[in-house]
């Protein structure tokens, strides 16, 4: 789901129907708070422009399940890379699922937690890689309708 400008019905992004969550919950913690202190509120422009970039990518990748789009999509500078220190499992997890077949990897929110995107033909490798790894799987389906809440 899209969000929009302040009026309006929020936008429902089409996520290619071959695109599979997984995601790797490793045994470590880190306070959303703490994570959130990593990350400078100021970034300079060319890497904001790279990021974009990157979400331009992932967004095209998920609607039409291109690989490329989704390798393209890899890396997240603004809010993985200052965290690295704080969670070093993310990177290796990340790896362990690109070298597995996923589409594309990344933190998941705060983390530790690490967001694999897989296929059918993908997904029991990736799994079966996160297990090796000591991590707890959750998977299922994306969800484009997002929570509906009525007064």
């Amino acid at each position: 789901m899209l969000s929009t400008p302040a009026e309006g019905e929020p936008l429902r992004l089409p996520v290619h129907p071959s695109i599979r969550p997984l995601v790797a919950v490793p045994d470590g913690r880190l306070m959303t708070a703490e994570a959130r202190q990593a990350v400078e509120p100021m970034q300079p422009l060319p890497l904001v422009v790279r990021s974009l970039a990157r979400m331009s990518a992932l967004t095209a990748g998920l609607i039409t399940g291109d690989p490329a789009f989704l390798a393209a999509a890899h890396g997240d500078e603004i809010h993985e890379a200052p965290r690295a220190d704080l969670s070093p499992e993310v990177a290796r997890l990340i790896a362990i699922a690109r070298d597995a077949g996923a589409l594309h990897a990344a933190r998941s929110g705060a983390g530790p937690s690490v967001l694999a995107l897989v296929t059918a033909a993908t997904e029991e490798a990736v799994a079966g890689a996160f297990r090796r790894a000591g991590c707890e799987l959750v998977g299922g389906a994306i969800e484009s309708t997002g929570l509906v809440v009525t007064p």
